[in-house]
């Protein structure tokens, strides 16, 4: 269990997550079933280390692991995929389903009471949402999500950019 999870959140690692996109890349080219993925990152995760202490930002962590996982599907897919970045794979998704359901967790992520960790403590994320085509190699569809990510960010943060296509 140990090196396939992430010890903090408890989550899939970084590690592991890259051989499930591997088989979802290979299950796509056989299938033409689509799947999406969407890398997600905490906003102004920094500024709540500074604040709270990291002790907080490591319950911030856990807490945002526990919410996606109890409001996602179980088909879905979240790993830890860097520092305060996620990267959430939905097997046998479309565009409009992902898009719904990253809403919905920013839904649930926003009416959390995380005041319980720190006076005025708000979260919030922003998210990149790509479907990867088959066509390119899976890394040129995380840079997309990347690039979509940072649109996010530039463009007010908590809100979720679909990549532009291939």
């Amino acid at each position: 269990r140990a090196s396939a999870h992430d010890a903090l959140t408890g989550l899939i690692n970084r590690h592991h997550m890259q051989t499930l996109l591997d088989e979802e890349v290979r299950r796509l080219r056989r299938t033409e079933q689509a799947f999406c993925l969407a890398i997600i990152d905490l906003d102004h995760f920094k500024q709540i280390n500074d604040r709270y202490g990291h002790a907080v930002g490591d319950a911030v962590l856990q807490g945002f692991a526990q919410i996606a996982e109890a409001t996602l599907p179980g088909t879905d897919r979240l790993a830890r995929w860097g520092g305060e970045e996620f990267l959430l794979l939905m097997p046998e998704t479309g565009l409009p389903t992902a898009q719904q359901r990253l809403d919905t967790l920013r839904q649930r992520i926003r009416e959390h009471d995380w005041t319980i960790l720190g006076e005025d403590l708000c979260v919030s994320f922003s998210a990149g949402l790509c479907e990867p085509g088959g066509r390119v190699p899976l890394y040129r569809d995380l840079e997309r999500a990347d690039r979509a990510l940072y649109k996010a960010k530039a463009t007010g943060r908590a809100r979720t950019v679909q990549a532009d296509r291939t």
